[in-house]
């Protein structure tokens, strides 16, 4: 299933992707990154991994590509994100929702590849607007 992800990533992000932030910075979300990257693209890595990861210097310096470490954000830096969110400035790439109860049958479709790997688990009752 990786080279469809691969594939996907690519045709949604348009060719690639210019800044990805990942949290779980694992052998296997690096190197799918690496490979989605765009030219002069960025890598975010943060959160306590303890991994261990490989990363061609070579195709990071020809493509002038940067991997950048970050230990985490402040409350202000969340809200002015969740501001430029809100404003539309900035359009998340689509996702799925489902109840925590329903978690299993997110996994099923997550493996059989029918539904986009960026799926949401809702662990509380959505808010009444």
């Amino acid at each position: 299933h990786e080279e469809y992800i691969l594939e996907r990533t690519k045709g949604v992000c348009k060719g690639g992707v210019d800044v990805a932030i990942d949290f779980v910075s694992s052998p296997r979300t690096i190197n799918r990154l690496t490979k989605v990257l765009k030219q002069e693209g960025v890598i975010v890595v943060g959160g306590k991994s303890k991994y261990d990861i490989n990363i061609c210097l070579n195709t990071l310096s020809e493509q002038n590509q940067c991997v950048i470490g970050v230990k985490g954000g402040t409350k202000q830096e969340l809200h002015e994100l969740v501001e430029i969110m809100a404003s539309g400035k900035v359009s998340p790439p689509p996702f799925t929702v489902f109840p925590l109860d329903q978690a299993n049958k997110a996994l099923d479709q997550l493996q059989q590849c029918s539904i986009s790997s960026n799926t949401l688990l809702q662990v509380t009752p959505p808010a009444k607007q």
